[in-house]
């Protein structure tokens, strides 16, 4: 069957890698254009480029899909009774729905009306949610708004992080489209209404979405490091002797549940206590199993310690 496919990251890489072990390659992938990256600004292809490659599949990479009659052109030639969208963070026009004579589906990795938007991993994880999933959708011209054809809840697991539920996320999805698009194009699906008012919106995140505030509680931070330790990226400043600061970017912290380690510092904020680097928080404190100083490279908090003891402002206690 030919179909289009719209998607730029690793989520939609995944997706469509389960198409494909099922023989259900595109005709066609619309991705993003190539984009700069990094300080140095590396133009840098989206990751659903070197799939395209290794299948095979054509690829074209519009700035816009609005008026875009080459792109209209490249749809048309491919004789798509459909077309499928997963991450592919533009907003698909209604122009480029109607070439498609069975329209476009879009996977999205929430459990719709919930957290519609861009960033509905990360905001389940912030949030504390016990659960999410996968909807499938008929894309219509709001964003994330359409009738839902499909929908499986998956449980989060307490410690899990952000790119662990991305990647599960990734492969359910695949693994519902393989099952869902023959009956959907045999007509045995009824498309289902959302619920609209009890949508849930997630947003574009920041650099300061990932600034660690120790005043915070200590599940709210645990749950700030799961969501968005991979991006935006966390990160706190560290007290030097010299009363200087240094940033350093927190990979990966566990709850501590000993009670009277965290009741041995009067202040809240780093501090070395049994030889591991912990934050204490307003009611708890998470030890810092990963972290990055500034201008340095990933280790765990007790090298940390090791190399930057004597520079750290920090309490040391037993």
């Amino acid at each position: 069957m030919a179909f289009v496919y719209f998607g730029s990251n690793t989520f939609s890489v995944t997706v469509l890698e389960e198409l494909a072990t099922h023989n259900l390659a595109p005709s066609l992938i619309v991705t993003v254009p190539d984009a700069p990256v990094g300080r140095k600004k590396i133009m840098t292809p989206p990751p659903i480029k070197a799939i395209a490659e290794q299948f095979k599949i054509p690829l074209i990479q519009p700035s816009s899909l609005s008026r875009n009659q080459d792109l209209a052109a490249r749809i048309q030639e491919t004789q798509s009774a459909f077309g499928i969208v997963a991450a592919y963070s533009k907003l698909i026009p209604n122009s480029v729905i109607k070439l498609f004579p069975n329209g476009i589906i879009n996977v999205h990795p929430s459990l719709l009306p919930l957290w519609r938007g861009p960033s509905p991993i990360e905001s389940a994880l912030f949030n504390g949610d016990e659960k999410t999933g996968i909807t499938v959708i008929q894309l219509d011209e709001e964003f994330d708004h359409g009738p839902i054809l499909a929908q499986e809840e998956l449980a989060i697991k307490p410690d899990e992080y952000f790119f662990s539920l991305y990647r599960r996320l990734a492969k359910l999805g695949g693994e519902m489209l393989c099952g869902l698009i023959p009956a959907w194009l045999a007509g045995s699906v009824v498309p289902k209404p959302q619920r609209h008012e009890r949508a849930t919106f997630s947003r574009m995140l920041f650099l300061q979405d990932g600034k660690i505030n120790p005043h915070r509680g200590a599940q709210e931070t645990y749950n700030q490091i799961r969501a968005f330790s991979f991006e935006p990226g966390c990160w706190m400043e560290c007290r030097m002797k010299t009363n200087k600061s240094l940033t350093l970017k927190i990979h990966a912290a566990r709850p501590i549940p000993d009670v009277r380690l965290t009741m041995h510092t009067a202040s809240i904020g780093l501090a070395e206590a049994g030889k591991k680097l912990v934050l204490f928080c307003t009611d708890g404190a998470l030890e810092l199993e990963r972290v990055q100083p500034e201008s340095g490279k990933e280790m765990s908090g007790k090298e940390f310690l090791n190399g930057y003891r004597s520079k750290l402002a920090i309490p040391l206690l037993p």
